[in-house]
């Protein structure tokens, strides 16, 4: 291996490739954002090439695989690319292949339709939209890999291959119904002490009130649904200046990158910063506004030229509403300012994610986050560490741990919605540009919705800043907990521990709190079978 490679990215691919030796059928490697996965992907692959095992490694976005292409093909590794725009990395009889996520549910979803039409037999048609043929399958942002069309593609990996199936992600919440076990690769502390992360200060508001805050009616069935829930529910609502503060906390003027709940805010956003003579950006799927000159389309060039200009210092504030929330790269950048509320746990750590990497380059040492809409005050602070989190979430849902913090910060007796004023009349509106009182008429020239920005001082939060959430504990939880284990224990089925909590959350509607008799001593046994942990492994004393 050409490349130095920090602690925890060593104990990844020792462990990974520990559990392949060993036959383990799948598991998940996870490790914090901006902890260089791409280097444990890097290892995976060279592990592969040197026991002449063939690798798929699948990615869902044009960006990562243009990043892991070059990044694998400048450490002489020999690959393949079967994704559309990439003719040039052709090569299908290379061991290793970057496969398109998009494309192969596209080859799959052909040679079914084939089938069925009957026009061709089936090992035709499986012949023609065949996977590649791998003993090794790895999913890259495995979070973002976890629809139904992709589990369809694993099953058929594991069915027709008897392929080992490895996950990779920051954030692996809700996935532990894909994958047997979980290997945790380091925690935060550990990766600023290695000088992969830096710190960060963090700035809330000082009296944090959302008892004003609608609350929606209807059930939320999935993560995207209940993010779109989410900005409907607080779209242009936060707490203090964003400009003032910006300029109060950032008096260095550090390099900035901001998310709005929407695309017209953001955009917004960025022409309010540009009217202050503060030289900002917005970037959407649509197209990218500078310079009072909005510009269609949004090819990667033209963001590379954009962010280029912002490691230069030439663009201070990158403004957007998610599109840089993940799998971008960009370490100059010093300082987030959070104007909308993030209720997932998963896309409020991939967006505070975006200014924690260290830049050694550009002399970069702490990062600032302004936080105006209560994030930080619902998931906890940056900085903590979340390795024992993400050994309970494994198992969980994820839209269920979304819908809970959601709820956690409304008063169901309050339905009070944010509307838009008038500057004209003061008559207040839910959206559109054009004023409903017939006796003004105004209406902005610009379709553009502005965040309302009430009237209230952020301060910095203290670092030993956690959410204070106890868990669930009624009288009967360690005998529960205790019946779950001999049953489990003495089942001909072997299960984890992990699979022992699931079952436990499954038939009594909680989640048991850490440190119960009977459960790991050590984090890592949890993804360990129950017979395989030594009793005195285990906790012997109920917690106090």
């Amino acid at each position: 291996m050409a490349f130095e490679l920090w602690p925890h990215q060593k104990y990844a691919i020792e462990a990974a490739t520990e559990k392949i030796a060993q036959g383990v059928p799948s598991f998940c490697v996870t490790s914090p954002t901006g902890g260089g996965k791409s280097k444990i992907v890097q290892g995976l692959c060279d592990y592969a090439a040197e026991t002449d095992r063939r690798l798929a490694l699948f990615t869902n976005r044009k960006l990562l695989t243009m990043q892991l292409a070059r990044g694998l093909s400048s450490s002489g590794v020999r690959l393949g690319v079967r994704a559309a725009e990439f003719e040039a990395w052709t090569d299908l009889n290379a061991p290793i292949q970057i496969c398109s996520t998009p494309t192969e549910v596209a080859r799959v979803i052909n040679r079914r339709k084939k089938a069925m039409d009957r026009l061709v037999s089936e090992e035709e048609a499986h012949a023609n939209h065949s996977l590649f043929p791998a003993d090794v399958v790895v999913v890259d942002e495995a979070h973002m890999n976890a629809g139904s069309r992709m589990r369809a593609i694993l099953q058929e990996y594991r069915e027709k291959y008897n392929s080992t199936i490895i996950a990779v992600t920051a954030t692996p919440l809700g996935i532990g119904d894909i994958y047997d076990e979980l290997i945790v690769a380091g925690n935060m502390t550990q990766l600023r002490a290695c000088g992969a992360l830096v710190p960060a200060m963090c700035f809330q508001p000082a009296v944090w009130d959302l008892s004003k805050v609608y609350r929606a009616k209807n059930e939320l069935p999935s993560q995207e649904a209940m993010e779109s829930a989410t900005r409907a529910i607080w779209t242009q609502h936060v707490v203090g200046s964003i400009y003032k503060h910006w300029t109060k906390v950032n008096s260095e003027g550090k390099q900035s990158i901001a998310f709005a709940p929407g695309v017209k805010e953001s955009l917004g956003m960025a022409k309010e910063f540009h009217s202050h003579g503060v030289r900002s950006a917005h970037i959407s799927g649509e197209g990218i506004w500078m310079d009072g000159k909005e510009y269609k389309g949004s090819k990667q060039e033209d963001r590379d030229e954009v962010f280029a200009m912002s490691k230069s210092g030439e663009i201070k504030v990158l403004w957007n509403r998610f599109v840089m929330r993940e799998a971008i790269d960009l370490p100059w950048l010093e300082c987030l300012i959070l104007a909308c509320p993030i209720a997932s746990l998963l896309s409020y750590i991939q967006t505070v994610g975006r200014v924690l990497r260290a830049s050694p380059s550009t002399g970069k040492t702490g990062a600032v986050i302004i936080d105006h809409a209560g994030s930080i005050e619902l998931h906890g602070s940056p900085n903590m560490d979340r390795d024992q989190q993400w050994i309970q979430y494994f198992h969980e849902d994820a839209d269920k741990i979304t819908k809970d913090r959601v709820n956690q910060l409304r008063d169901p007796e309050n339905h009070d919605q944010t509307a838009i004023t008038c500057p004209k009349c003061g008559a207040m509106r839910k959206a559109g540009p054009k004023c409903i009182n017939p006796m003004c008429g105004f209406q902005h020239t610009e379709s553009v919705r502005y965040i309302l920005q009430e009237h209230g001082e952020l301060v910095a939060t203290k670092e030993s800043f956690m959410p204070k959430r106890k868990p669930k504990m009624k009288p009967d939880t360690a005998k529960l907990w205790e019946r779950c284990y001999w049953r489990c224990k003495n089942s001909r089925n072997p299960k984890s521990f992990n699979q022992v909590r699931a079952l436990f959350i499954h038939e009594h509607g909680y989640t048991p709190p850490q440190g119960l008799p009977l459960m790991p001593v050590s984090p890592l046994d949890w993804s360990r079978k129950v017979g395989d942990v030594k009793f005195s492994d285990l906790v012997q004393k109920p917690p106090k």
